[in-house]
């Protein structure tokens, strides 16, 4: 009779068992579910945030709960034929979870290019200019004389000074006092600050431009020499080992860094700071230093020197009457 008995509480036993297992399998299903769902609502809430690093760690993670996936189906073909039912069932959810994530890791790599995409139209530029490349200030590096040179990549002319500072100087900006004063006008839009203006010549009175400023300064290193020279003949400058100007979308921040020279450090407060027209307010004053100061464009952490003030440049230490000269190279 203990045989019988014996016989007939196994198949009871077998069965909490395979009821258990089975609970335990969809336990397990239901949080790995339940991660997904969470997993999926989070991606697409910070979709715009998918940069290179966030977009790794999600693929890292569902990379993770494949495996997983993967190891748990393997474990249930292991499992006695007592188990075949359970196993079936846990296999089929194993399936739809693995569909599921495969078309996220899909969504993620779509997502992870569109953002490399855009980041890299960014980071060209927001106006369709043209890159400049390293060898683009070849004029002046090889010119032999002050003069005017062009830059072919951009068919843009520019002022090459090979008389300051042993030669090689690209001018960025020239202002010139005649018998009648300064006679062009900086108080401008930060449209026409953006493309330059003025007249590249020797004696002529010009500002190059933001954009190609900032495509000059980001194919190479850069350093930065202002000359002032009054009426009376007094010279002065201020050479700065570091100078770079941002991207358009930025409006154009500044880094300067390493001022040595015989003028104030007029420029070194102003590192870090974004470049402020009278239509487009970017300092940090609470109102707009080229409007209410007449200072034209520049770059402003508040309204002191300003090399573009409309009534003659002025520099910190330096009087405003003066011819002044804005020089740029590696």
């Amino acid at each position: 009779s203990c045989e019988v008995l014996d016989e007939e509480i196994q198949p009871e036993e077998t069965t909490v068992a395979n009821q258990q297992s089975e609970q335990q399998a969809q336990n397990v299903q239901e949080s790995l579910f339940s991660i997904l769902e969470r997993l999926g609502n989070s991606f697409s809430m910070n979709r715009s945030k998918t940069s290179n690093k966030t977009g790794k760690q999600y693929w890292n993670i569902i990379k993770s709960l494949s495996f997983n996936i993967h190891l748990n189906s393997n474990k249930s073909e292991e499992n006695s034929d007592s188990h075949l039912d359970s196993s079936s069932n846990v296999a089929a959810k194993n399936s739809e979870l693995l569909e599921r994530l495969t078309k996220l890791e899909k969504d993620v790599a779509t997502l992870q290019q569109n953002q490399k995409s855009i980041n890299d139209v960014l980071n060209s530029n927001n106006n369709n200019y043209k890159l400049l490349p390293e060898n683009a200030l070849d004029p002046c590096e090889t010119a032999r004389s002050s003069g005017v040179y062009k830059i072919q990549q951009f068919n843009q002319n520019v002022y090459c000074e090979m008389d300051t500072f042993s030669g090689g100087w690209l001018v960025i900006q020239q202002r010139v006092r005649k018998e009648d004063g300064f006679r062009l006008n900086f108080d401008r839009y930060w449209t026409e600050f953006q493309a330059g203006f003025g007249t590249v010549e020797k004696d002529g009175e010009f500002w190059l431009g933001l954009e190609m400023l900032h495509q000059i300064t980001h194919s190479g290193e850069y350093e930065l020499a202002v000359e002032f020279r009054d009426s009376n003949g007094t010279y002065g400058y201020a050479r700065y080992s570091k100078f770079r100007v941002g991207v358009a979308y930025d409006k154009y921040r500044l880094t300067v860094d390493g001022y040595l020279g015989t003028l104030g450090d007029g420029l070194s407060r102003q590192n870090n700071s974004r470049f402020t027209t009278f239509d487009s307010d970017n300092d940090s004053w609470k109102e707009n230093c080229a409007k209410n100061f007449a200072n034209g464009g520049w770059w402003y952490s508040d309204c002191g020197s300003a090399p573009n003030y409309s009534g003659g440049p002025w520099w910190d230490n330096f009087s405003n009457n003066v011819i002044y000269k804005n020089y740029g190279t590696y």
